[in-house]
């Protein structure tokens, strides 16, 4: 898995989370170096990944994820801070699996990854 937020303390407790239930993790802190990570290392079971980030944000991970034939099937679970349906509608348009709002909640959080794993089929 792959945990992408720019948040030193929140990447931590999503890794920490992660790697209680028997995942293994790995991170970025920046959605460059997450979308390099994902066109140069071994292929991640989910992404993790927090919406708002300065530069690289979450939505353009998003595009840039969904665009590639090499990881336009990998699962995505949306990290953020914004509320209501219209956040929900973007965030499920732009091809997110799922989404969590902050803060992070490490039982939901555990049953979001489960739930989407599954239906990705893994």
């Amino acid at each position: 898995m792959l945990v992408v937020d720019d948040d030193a303390m929140s990447r931590r407790l999503s890794r920490r989370t992660l790697e209680h239930a028997g995942y293994k993790v790995s991170e970025s802190n920046d959605g460059s170096s997450a979308l390099v990570r994902l066109r140069t290392e071994e292929p991640f079971s989910l992404m993790v990944l927090d919406l708002d980030m300065p530069q690289v944000d979450g939505r353009e991970v998003m595009r840039e994820v969904r665009n590639s034939a090499a990881t336009a099937g990998l699962p995505m679970l949306v990290l953020t801070g914004a509320e209501g349906e219209e956040a929900e509608v973007e965030l499920m348009d732009a091809g997110a699996d799922d989404y969590l709002r902050k803060p992070l909640d490490p039982p939901r959080f555990i049953a979001r990854v489960k739930a989407v794993l599954r239906r990705a089929g893994m």
